[in-house]
């Protein structure tokens, strides 16, 4: 809409070259004026002129002529016609314009009113959800004859839909949840009660242990009421089984090692294959990259080599171009001499050619003379011999330009070449740059494979230190056993002679039967591998078979004596016996938890890797 324009401003853009006076000494002047027009006289108008310097001034901008100044006149009066007509429009636009103002302010409301009534409805609809029936009916409504009201139903219906699919889904989803939770709950149940009865069985062992630790202590005190060297003895003895338990666990505990060194060790080579894969797909792909490089930049090199011999060629091919432009005009030079059939202005001509020719750039400007005396020999030739000349020329040209056009075209396709090798080399930056990129992620994995390969190596290495220590402790409960060996064989001959002395101390004193008796009571039978080793010493001394018997016979003392040695032989094979029926259970244990979580695992359709375990 254009603005209105004061016609004061305009009024006064226009008077603005005018001296500015007050309207009272303008009425002056011009009156001034026309009565020294009318009457005449200069006296008059030279005395005005002296006593006031204003009027003088104005004088001097007043045109010389009443007639001008009538016509100035005229013209103003016009100009003030004008801007009082353009004054008169402008009002009469202005009252259009608040006119439509109005009318406009008045849709607006009335729009605005629809716009509220619209909301209003949408919002009544909105708080009654809309009916099956009701989407029926809109839906069989064809897409004309549908109003908003009608589009806003049908979004509702199907908002409505689709959150019910998705409550349904989310149901069914916690459905399974529940289940899931409820059998893992069981399992975690059985898991609980398998770990108390375990936690009992433990318990129990425990409590015979310590029974039997009891009973040890018990009879360890009744022992120590036998004589000074027997009881001596007899706890070297203890001490012997207690190392020779001890070397055992030991023993154990190597074992349970060295199958972990191994189950590591195992994966520890499963973990630097998959590293040696790795490296070696990262080596392929670094493989692959230097050769597409390669033959990047050697088709890069060669592309360069072949622009630089079309370049060449389009060189030699302008050169070409020039002298058989030269050719040309010579040929033109010719044709236009025949026509004239004058020798002087055919060698005029011929000269002023030559020169031309030789000033656009040939290699070296013949001389007037020696173009005159060439165009003297091309004119005796015969017709026949320029005409072939001529064609010859043509036929070098087309060629000449059909192997520019060739070339051009090779240089294009070699150009479109450049550039998809770039923008493939820029794929190839871009991806080996790029943190998602199939290459960094395997060389992420390296690095996680090669940590992971750092750890089991000094896992491995600690575990090698382990079972090196584990070994120099057998050697030397080894050593100990041999040393406990010595000493039972010394023992056994101090028993001996000791059943010897009980004969000898039964015959002589009568009073040793009850405290034998109480011994008897606290003494259990021997191990069979003692047993075994005493029989072997036996067969060796055959006078010590003869003695036992008779001491067996006559004095219960001994037997209880060898019944003590045989408990505490059993006592630690007992136990290893105990601690490895443990193990074999726990490891069965084990094994039925595997197989029922691969058999979940498959049923679930999951895969996990699991390490690999090594059960000797």
């Amino acid at each position: 809409m254009a603005t209105p324009v004061d016609p004061t401003d305009d009024r006064s853009r226009r008077q603005r070259p005018r001296p500015a006076h007050s309207p009272a000494m303008m009425s002056t002047t011009t009156t001034t004026t026309t009565d020294d027009l009318a009457s005449g006289t200069e006296e008059s108008a030279s005395s005005l002129l002296r006593h006031d310097p204003q009027l003088a001034a104005v004088l001097g901008g007043l045109p010389s002529s009443s007639k001008e100044l009538l016509r100035r006149i005229e013209r103003q009066k016009d100009e003030i016609r004008l801007l009082q007509e353009e004054n008169t429009r402008l009002r009469a636009r202005e009252v259009e314009v608040s006119a439509l103002t109005l009318r406009l302010q008045q849709q607006f409301g009335a729009t605005q009113s629809q716009v509220d009534r619209l909301k209003s409805q949408i919002r009544m609809e909105l708080m009654n959800p809309i009916t099956e029936e009701e989407y029926r009916a809109i839906d069989s409504l064809e897409e004309g004859k549908r109003d908003l009201l009608d589009t806003v139903k049908l979004g509702i219906y199907h908002q409505l839909g689709s959150m019910r699919a998705a409550k349904d889904a989310a149901m069914q989803r916690a459905t399974e949840m529940s289940t899931e939770t409820t059998r893992l709950t069981r399992e975690n149940k059985e898991l609980q009660q398998r770990l108390k009865e375990l936690e009992a069985v433990v318990e129990a062992e425990r409590q015979s242990f310590r029974r039997q630790l009891q009973e040890v202590e018990q009879r360890g005190s009744s022992v120590v009421e036998l004589e000074g060297k027997v009881r001596e003895l007899e706890s070297r003895l203890k001490n012997a089984y207690m190392d020779q338990e001890q070397f055992l666990t030991a023993k154990l505990n190597a074992s349970v090692k060295t199958e972990e060194a191994t189950r590591l060790g195992v994966r520890l080579r499963e973990a630097e294959m998959e590293a040696e894969r790795y490296k070696t797909s990262a080596e392929c792909s670094e493989q692959k990259l230097d050769i597409l490089k390669s033959e990047y930049y050697e088709l890069k090199l060669k592309n360069s080599q072949r622009v630089m011999e079309l370049e060449a060629c389009l060189r030699g091919a302008e050169e070409k171009l020039k002298t058989l432009a030269d050719l040309e005009l010579e040929s033109e030079l010719f044709v236009s001499n025949l026509a004239m059939q004058s020798g002087g202005q055919v060698s005029l001509t011929a000269a002023s050619l030559s020169a031309a020719a030789g000033g656009d750039g040939a290699p070296s400007a013949p001389s007037a003379t020696d173009a005159l005396s060439n165009y003297e020999s091309w004119l005796a030739l015969p017709r026949s011999r320029k005409l072939a000349h001529t064609l010859t020329v043509t036929k070098r040209c087309l060629q000449l330009e059909n192997r520019l056009a060739a070339i051009q075209h090779d240089v294009e396709f070699k150009d479109k070449q450049i550039a998809r090798l770039q923008a493939s080399l820029d794929m190839a930056r871009e991806a080996l740059n790029n943190s998602n990129s199939p290459f960094a992620m395997v060389e992420r994995s390296v690095e996680r494979l090669t940590n992971e390969n750092e750890e089991l190596h000094n896992r491995t290495v600690i575990l090698s230190e382990e079972n090196t220590l584990l070994r120099q402790r057998l050697e030397q409960r080894t050593a100990d056993v041999r040393v406990l060996c010595r000493h039972r064989k010394e023992l056994l001959r101090i028993q001996r002679v000791l059943r010897r002395l009980g004969i000898e101390g039964q015959v002589s004193d009568p009073a040793a039967a009850p405290r034998s008796q109480g011994l008897q009571q606290s003494l259990r039978p021997l191990s069979s591998s003692q047993q075994q080793q005493q029989d072997v010493e036996d067969t060796k001394d055959p006078r010590s078979i003869s003695a036992r018997s008779i001491v067996a016979r006559q004095d219960p003392t001994v037997e209880s004596l060898s019944s003590l040695f045989r408990q505490h032989a059993e006592e630690p094979l007992q136990t290893v016996t105990e601690t490895e029926t443990a193990a074999a259970t726990e490891e069965k244990q084990k094994q039925a938890q595997q197989r029922s979580h691969d058999a979940e695992e498959s049923l679930s359709g999951v895969f996990i890797p699991r390490p690999i375990q090594i059960i000797s």
